[in-house]
């Protein structure tokens, strides 16, 4: 499912220096200046939000806020917290998107707000986390290669004239596959 960009998309930026050497405060559309709730900053760990959430940068949120579609949430995932995009579904499903995955909004898992703001880690500064996040970044480079195989195995079925159901089919088989050599 395709991120709607423009829902996200900095109304603003602020320079935090003279010389711009350190990177622009992005405030995002739902930012609200004299909110009491809003709690921060949270180092963001690994690069599948970028461009909107950067690698080592610190985001806001804002816990009053409500969450609609289109917006950046931080959820309590199972007790980590987890920064994602909110969409919902024409049927009525609420799910978490990032530029590597989809995954849908379980009934266990708590909006914690709104991310209001987002600071980037200027290259100069060394990540807070850098094994963390190499883990992380090299977790979604691999889910990002499992897509591109499965599209290239589904336009290759269909080029060969399978039917709709025989593809689908086989790019969950070699989903499976793909789980079960992972899991030894």
């Amino acid at each position: 499912m395709p991120c709607r960009r423009s829902q996200v998309d900095p109304v603003m930026t602020l320079p935090t220096s003279i010389s711009h050497s350190v990177p622009a405060l992005k405030l995002f559309r739902r930012y609200r200046v004299r909110s009491p709730s809003i709690a921060g900053p949270y180092v963001s760990i690994g690069d599948c939000l970028e461009p909107w959430i950067s690698d080592g940068g610190m985001t806001w949120l804002d816990s009053s806020l409500t969450a609609h579609a289109g917006d950046l949430v931080m959820i309590d995932h199972d007790g980590e917290p987890r920064v994602k995009q909110l969409e919902q579904l024409p049927d009525g499903s609420w799910w978490l998107i990032s530029n590597v995955m989809a995954i849908p909004l379980l009934a266990r898992w708590r909006v914690l707000g709104v991310i209001v703001a987002e600071w980037p880690r200027p290259c100069s500064w060394t990540h807070p986390f850098p094994e963390y996040s190499a883990a992380l970044n090299a977790q979604n480079a691999g889910v990002k290669l499992a897509f591109a195989q499965k599209f290239e195995l589904a336009r290759r079925l269909k080029q060969e004239g399978l039917a709709p159901a025989a593809v689908k089919a086989a790019i969950l088989e070699a989903a499976r596959t793909d789980v079960a050599a992972s899991c030894r």
